[in-house]
């Protein structure tokens, strides 16, 4: 989980909004290692005590920084969105956690 750790770090010293920051946060608890991070808006609205339109702008805010990107998919025989997100580390490349690589801690 170092990947995902530098990533919080590096949002932490942002200077990003403090919506996008929660916002930010409260997606990166749903990271796991090379699987998909797909959190409903409803779900991140919850979990950050934020408004539908609040959570949209602090996606919009980690995309436009480059921290995110966003996997948009309609569910066939349905209205619903899906959103998959991905952590963008510092070199531009996603987060991916190494594979046997040993912890120091």
């Amino acid at each position: 989980m170092r990947a995902i750790n530098q990533w919080r770090e590096f949002l932490m010293d942002s200077d990003l909004s403090s919506p996008a920051k929660l916002v930010g946060f409260c997606l990166a608890q749903y990271y796991r290692p090379n699987k998909p991070t797909y959190p409903s808006q409803t779900t991140l609205m919850q979990d950050s005590s934020y408004s539908k339109n609040t959570v949209k702008d602090a996606i919009r805010e980690l995309v436009a920084k480059c921290l995110i990107t966003v996997e948009e998919k309609r569910i066939v025989g349905n209205s619903f969105k899906s959103f998959s997100y991905k952590f963008i580390g510092s070199a531009g490349e996603p987060v991916n956690e190494p594979v046997n690589e040993p912890v120091n801690e």
